[in-house]
């Protein structure tokens, strides 16, 4: 099955605010999305769960701490409610995608980057315990972004390559294709003043 690194744009100041806010109108419209459904259905009976977990965040209770996942896919449904998800509708496969990504990388273009260590870097902390198992987390705020796009300057695909490689190999087009999502994606954080917060599970 594998696991999947996705990620956000997000106002970092407006995801600290809204944790320990008490908003309970913010903890209803979270409930009544696909995301926070899809967590819930995740949810086993010996787990304190992703709505009382969110109920914690949002109320600035103390988590349980012999729950760690619940609170990181409660974590995960308040990002993505506030957040704007990244890229398009396909995830990154770990340890697969990520490793085809680094290889063109650095055969093609000279960049030096293990991308699945840069956007799961383990930065990413808002008061959680660390999660004993999965998701992975990572955070890029803006000095991170911006070195980032630096490295990457150099890397030019164009979408009439990415077309053209798709009918000789599709696996290598969708590869070039996650390397140009992620400079659009680190592109559209600066350009926003928003941080890129990934999870992969």
């Amino acid at each position: 099955m594998g696991y999947f690194i996705f990620s956000y744009a997000i106002n970092y100041r407006q995801l600290n605010n809204a944790i320990g806010s008490r908003d309970i109108a913010l903890l209803n419209q979270i409930r009544q999305t696909d995301t926070f459904q899809r967590y819930v259905n995740l949810d086993l009976p010996t787990e304190v769960g992703t709505d009382t977990a969110l109920q914690h965040i949002v109320h600035g209770q103390a988590p349980d701490t012999r729950d760690t996942t619940s609170y990181w896919h409660a974590l995960i449904t308040l990002i993505d409610y506030l957040g704007k998800p990244l890229g398009k509708s396909e995830k990154l496969v770990l340890h697969y995608e990520t490793d085809l990504i680094n290889q063109i990388l650095l055969e093609d273009f000279k960049v030096d980057m293990g991308i699945e260590e840069v956007l799961l870097n383990g930065r990413l902390d808002v008061g959680l315990p660390l999660s004993n198992d999965w998701p992975l987390s990572g955070l890029l705020m803006y000095a991170d972004l911006l070195q980032l796009q630096k490295e990457l300057l150099h890397v030019k695909i164009s979408q009439e390559h990415i077309v053209a490689t798709t009918e000789e190999d599709e696996e290598e087009a969708r590869v070039l294709d996650g390397i140009q999502t992620l400079k659009e994606n680190i592109d559209y954080c600066l350009m926003h003043d928003f941080v890129l917060i990934s999870f992969c599970h």
